[in-house]
């Protein structure tokens, strides 16, 4: 069963979310202006990540999705983004 994987305030710690990876066997959509997340390592998705309006996402590892990738602000990894459906973000996108 595919589920949504909603990130909220509630989900970050100084900015980071509250694990060391963020994956779903779903979707993965972030809440807007949260600011530039940070998740240690990866961020992963069957389906589509959506980072809401000023809020972007950075993955010390690879940002990855089957469904395409968008971030109101920045997208960042330390490794390499990899979408099915394509990329898009408000302020730039960024690998290594």
């Amino acid at each position: 069963m595919n589920t949504t994987l909603t990130v909220t305030p509630a989900d970050l710690i100084d900015g980071f979310y509250r694990e060391h990876n963020m994956i779903s066997n779903g979707d993965i959509q972030i809440e807007p202006h949260l600011g530039q997340v940070l998740v240690r390592g990866s961020i992963r998705a069957v389906g589509s990540i959506v980072a809401g309006s000023g809020t972007g996402i950075k993955a010390g590892s690879g940002i990855g999705a089957g469904g395409g990738i968008k971030a109101g602000c920045g997208i960042n990894a330390g490794e390499g983004i990899k979408a099915d459906w394509g990329i898009a973000a408000g302020k730039g996108i960024d690998v290594g």
